[in-house]
């Protein structure tokens, strides 16, 4: 699973990509919704702390497939503030249907500059696991992806892969404040 600031070409899925680069079949099932973000995303969005009753997110939850096997679950969230009336506000409609946040961004002038990614490994929830029609138990890795241009969090995600699956390969540019340096800083836990 490539995590590259520069690919081959910013244009289409980047899951697709990396399937294709595999000699693997790509594909991916999802359901969005709109709903009011809770406080975990509202703090990485850069949301108003109380958003009171209304909706501010699209939520949208996937299982990707390699070869028609589930391979990777991802929950996105992006705020209706930057993409409200305009024709990428569900990822998966429209002319843009399936590419990546960023060529989807870019078309509404949110060009993508930056993103910072925290990884971890855990034990897969029951819910994960069988989803991933892996065993119960079974370790995961843990992506939390936050995508900005210039300054504003244009989307957030949780993606969780089972670590025997796929081998993480990092590239990027110079940029935000690590976690270490949040954490130094006295910012978050």
């Amino acid at each position: 699973m490539i995590r590259a600031w520069h690919r081959a070409t910013p244009y289409g899925s980047p899951f697709r990509q990396d399937m294709e680069r595999q000699g693997r079949e790509a594909g991916w099932t999802y359901k969005s919704q709109t709903i009011q973000a809770p406080p975990e995303i509202r703090d990485r969005l850069g949301l108003d702390e109380h958003g009171g009753d209304v909706e501010d997110v699209v939520r949208t939850d996937y299982v990707f497939l390699a070869d028609g096997e589930p391979v990777m679950l991802s929950t996105s969230w992006e705020p209706l503030g930057v993409t409200r009336g305009t024709p990428i506000v569900l990822p998966e409609d429209g002319m843009l249907a399936g590419r990546g946040v960023a060529e989807r961004m870019l078309s509404i002038g949110m060009p993508i500059d930056d993103w910072v990614e925290e990884v971890a490994a855990r034990l897969g929830t029951a819910e994960e696991c069988e989803r991933l029609q892996h065993p119960p138990g079974s370790i995961m890795v843990t992506i939390q992806r936050t995508y900005y241009a210039g300054e504003t969090q244009v989307e957030t995600a949780d993606i969780v892969v089972p670590a025997d699956r796929f081998a993480l390969v990092y590239s990027g540019k110079m940029g935000r404040a690590s976690v270490s340096d949040k954490l130094s800083a006295g910012e978050g836990a």
